[in-house]
Order: structure tokens, then C-alpha cells, then sequence
């Protein structure tokens, strides 16, 4: 990605400045930052992505608009009206597959990124404004806390957005109160906010990409997945096929009847019992609870 001489070039100096580093350190920032676009956006249109998710994919635990404002004032981030922020040079740094990728999706880098700068020492980059929804029905302070994709600053929520990063969105409501209670039993163990936070996104990404993330409708809800601290899980068992993690287990893991723990989960999402936990009617009307 990096071309011949981008170490010692006076752009990457500057980023070292800004950032308080080295300039080999500045170096790995602007490699992290063309592998995350080849990844996510191709063409090379990064502000895409809010500034906590660029900086949590690169895995940057600094200030995300620190951050975002030195790539811009080093001329290594391009703003833009349309795009919000754009590769600058991107044609220059984009892989060989990158391409073939794009040439796959009928799908071409975006313009000459030169001609559309915008040369202002922006410290912090804004993110884009919100699309105007329809006014809600008035809820309960702590629902409306639990349930807001965006802070009081205005900045995207990263609990939302690690609920967006999961690989099956239903049950938002209760997703979204499971991910506040997983953050603060991170912090429990000493971690600050942030940091559970950083954490718990890149985990869910892991999981999103293995195989287990893309069971499809097997993919445990949402809230299931924080409420039982699925985070903690060997990552090594998310890359074993379905049919592989129901073999592992054998009748070791299966309750009454003969059910496996896995299809125990599995009904009690399709019924929406453990969402919530709450008890679940059966056909004479007698309640009973998940096991």
C-alpha cells in the first residue's frame, strides 16, 4: 500500500507531529488506514464510516476526531462534500485486488480526489448530519437512553454501533440494553468505558466475519449473544463449521428430551424467550420459564 519514500515524506512527518509519534509509527497509521478502506470502502470514500468505527477498525485507541483531524491537516485524508472524507491519492495506494474487486461489483474509484480538497486545519472532522426521522411517542427516559443511536454531542452512540457491527439486528431494544450491561461488566474488571467499548466492537466483528456469525436465522439474537458474555468465547470455536460445534459437543451438552443446549437457544429465539427472559406460555396456558 505505502509507496517508496512515504517514511521519510514530509506529509508523514507532519501526521508524527500532529499525533505526538515517530514518523515510523506514523507510517503504520497510514498503512492500517489504506487496508481498512480496501476493506470497507474500496473506492475509497472512508467517510463512510463514522470517526469511532475508522478508528476502532484500525485499531487506534486515541481520540477517533484527533485522529481523523491529522489525516486531514497531512494531507493523507481528502473532505468532501459528498463523500465526507475521501482517500486522497487512493488510485496510488489501492492493491491489485482492491481493483479486480471493484471491476467484479461494476464499481470504479471515486475522482480525481485533488481537485475536490478542501485545505482547512480542521483539528475535528463533523460527522455527517443525521437523516430527519419522524417524530417518536414519548418514552421513559431510561428506554430513550437505552434506545438512541446518537449522544447528547450529537456523535454516533458506539453502543449502537456495535449493535450494527453484530451480524443479526432484531430485537434492537433488548440488544442495545444487553450491550450496556456487557460494557459495565467489562469496566467491573478495571477497564474504562472506552476501552470495553474498543473491545467489545472488534470482538463482535470477529465473530461477524466467522462462520458462526453467518449461521443465518442459527446466529444467536443479539441480546442472547451479550446477556450469556458470548464476547468471551475461544474464537477459535466461532471458525468451526455448524455441523462440526453440534458434533463437538455430543450428549454432554443436552438437557431433557434429548436437546442440545445449541437447539435449546436456537427455539428459544425463534419464540423470543431469550430476549427477555420473560416466561413463555404454552398451548394449555400454564407458563413456564427457559431453562
Amino acid at each position: 500500500m505505502a509507496l517508496r519514500g512515504t517514511l521519510t515524506h514530509w506529509k508523514t512527518r507532519l501526521l508524527a507531529k500532529e499525533l505526538g509519534m515517530m514518523p515510523c509509527q506514523a507510517l503504520g497509521i497510514l498503512e492500517a488506514l489504506w487496508h481498512v478502506t480496501a476493506e470497507l470502502a474500496p473506492a475509497g470514500n472512508i467517510g463512510r464510516l463514522p470517526n469511532m468505527a475508522i478508528a476502532m477498525e484500525m485499531f487506534y485507541e486515541g481520540d477517533p476526531d484527533k485522529l481523523i483531524g491529522a489525516l486531514v491537516m497531512s494531507g493523507h485524508l481528502d473532505q468532501d462534500a459528498e463523500h465526507r472524507l475521501l482517500i486522497h491519492d487512493w488510485s496510488q495506494h489501492v492493491d491489485y485486488n482492491t481493483r479486480r474487486k471493484l471491476e467484479r461489483n461494476n464499481a470504479s474509484l471515486i475522482g480525481d480526489n485533488a481537485s475536490r480538497r478542501v485545505m482547512t486545519p480542521h483539528k475535528s472532522i463533523p460527522e455527517p448530519e443525521p437523516v430527519p426521522e419522524p417524530e417518536p411517542e414519548p418514552v421513559k427516559v431510561s428506554e430513550a437512553k437505552a434506545s438512541s443511536p446518537r449522544t447528547d454531542s450529537g456523535k454516533p452512540d458506539p453502543v449502537e454501533a456495535i449493535y450494527q457491527a453484530y451480524p443479526r439486528r432484531i430485537g434492537r431494544g433488548a440488544a442495545l440494553k444487553a450491550i450496556h450491561k456487557a460494557v459495565k461488566r467489562i469496566c467491573a474488571t478495571g477497564q474504562e468505558p472506552r476501552q470495553a467499548q474498543v473491545f467489545l466492537y472488534q470482538r463482535v466483528q470477529a465473530f461477524a466475519r466467522s462462520p458462526a456469525g453467518q449461521d443465518g436465522e442459527f446466529t444467536p439474537y443479539p441480546a442472547t449473544w451479550f446477556n450469556q458474555g458470548r464476547y468471551d468465547d475461544d474464537a477459535a470455536e466461532w471458525q468451526r463449521k455448524a455441523n462440526e460445534r453440534g458434533t463437538s459437543y455430543g450428549n454432554s451438552n443436552q438437557g431433557r428430551g434429548g436437546i442440545t443446549g445449541d437447539e435449546m437457544s436456537r427455539i428459544l429465539d425463534s419464540l423470543g424467550g431469550s430476549e427477555t427472559g420473560d416466561p413463555i406460555r404454552g398451548d394449555e396456558g400454564a407458563l413456564f420459564s427457559p431453562a
